[in-house]
């Protein structure tokens, strides 16, 4: 699927529910550091419904104008706790319908905070009379089993590009959905450029650079196959990283919300088991993390859309630096042909269901509605 012009955005994201027989829950898709109440209407009109924000009222009162939902802190850290602050903000703000959550601590796993400091704290808000869901953010999903009783929503904050192999991305999200099976997961999606954090990098940073638009895409598909609820980016304006200085970052961003509020129902559908079977031929078959180059998931769509029709569909996603060109098996030996979802093309199926296509580098593909044999 192409990337959209911006003009497109503002249509997307407000008409393409029009074909659900009725239109689930929003998916989240939200944006850090949104510290100015004025520039919430600016990121909701690009289609976010979710921000971190401050805990203040007209933080709150400009959400709840323009339908957006608030993950804030409470007032306090975990280090150096301040529970008269916390109390004041639990009071003054726990019951505004806007306030998603309490984002308690983040990336405890890399500062060296102990699970049981966040324990405490976490205790402290929920006896102070907190309603609202607590919020842990990790930075890694190799500590997510010692936070994993931790929080109410999880988020995981993995930012590769370009200081490790972008399949490290998917492979951390599965690392604390596989510790956390139930709870809600959110993954925050990398849309900055990590020279602009000189203190936490070092090296040639002449060579870093922000994602581009099939990196941001690629990393929100792996998000799909990896059966997180929700989507956050980092940033809109942390003064470090101010998207508004980098309009190309700003435009790629906008073009793949837009994207994903049109693919949404595929975001919300159920994953399906099936046999999977990828066949490579000169492509290598593991990528730069040792896991399989191409990641898919089969999903199935019950309330779909215009754009996504109920269903089963396939996404795939090209997890290399390199094209690829593989033979896959379609589920469930369907009726041919093939649609490749939005790209306006169908491919031939093979005997057993079999077909074959090529990915770009970190290029997607969606495949169906599939059409089962009768």
């Amino acid at each position: 699927m192409g990337v959209r012009s911006g003009s497109l955005i503002i249509a997307v994201v407000c008409g393409l529910l029009s074909g659900c027989a009725h239109a689930p829950r929003p998916y989240p898709i939200g944006i850090y550091a949104v510290f100015k109440a004025e520039d919430v209407p600016t990121v909701a009109a690009a289609g976010f419904n979710h921000i971190l924000g401050a805990a203040d009222a007209e933080t709150l009162r400009h959400a709840q104008q323009h339908g957006v939902k608030v993950f804030a802190q409470p007032g306090t850290q975990v280090q150096g706790f301040n529970p008269s602050a916390a109390r004041k903000a639990i009071h003054q703000y726990d019951q505004h319908p806007s306030l998603r959550g309490w984002y308690i601590v983040d990336e405890p796993d890399l500062w060296n905070i102990a699970p049981a400091d966040v324990k405490r704290v976490e205790k402290h808000l929920k006896r102070m009379g907190a309603k609202k869901p607590t919020v842990v953010v990790l930075g890694t999903g190799s500590a997510a089993a010692d936070y994993a009783q931790l929080g109410d929503i999880a988020l995981l904050d993995r930012y590769p590009v370009n200081l490790r192999p972008l399949a490290s991305f998917g492979q951390h999200l599965r690392d604390v959905r596989l510790a956390r099976p139930k709870a809600p997961l959110y993954a925050v999606i990398q849309a900055f450029d990590w020279k602009h954090y000189t203190n936490m990098v070092s090296g040639d940073l002449t060579q870093l650079r922000p994602p581009t638009a099939r990196e941001i895409r690629c990393m929100t598909y792996l998000a799909v196959v990896n059966r997180v609820d929700g989507l956050f980016y980092y940033c809109w304006n942390d003064r470090k990283w101010v998207m508004q200085d980098h309009p190309e970052t700003w435009e790629a961003l906008q073009n793949v919300v837009a994207d994903v509020h049109e693919n949404a129902p595929l975001f919300q559908a159920q994953h399906v088991w099936w046999p999977m079977r990828v066949e490579h031929s000169d492509s290598p078959k593991l990528n730069e993390v040792g896991e399989a180059s191409l990641a898919m998931a089969c999903v199935e769509v019950k309330d779909g859309n215009s754009s996504v029709p109920r269903g089963k569909y396939l996404i795939a996603v090209n997890t290399l630096p390199q094209p690829l060109s593989v033979r896959i098996q379609a589920p469930g030996n369907p009726l041919p042909p093939l649609q490749a979802l939005g790209e306006g093309r169908a491919l031939s199926l093979e005997e057993n269901g079999f077909f074959r296509d090529s990915f770009e580098p970190y290029e997607v593909h969606i495949y169906g509605p599939i059409t089962p044999r009768p």
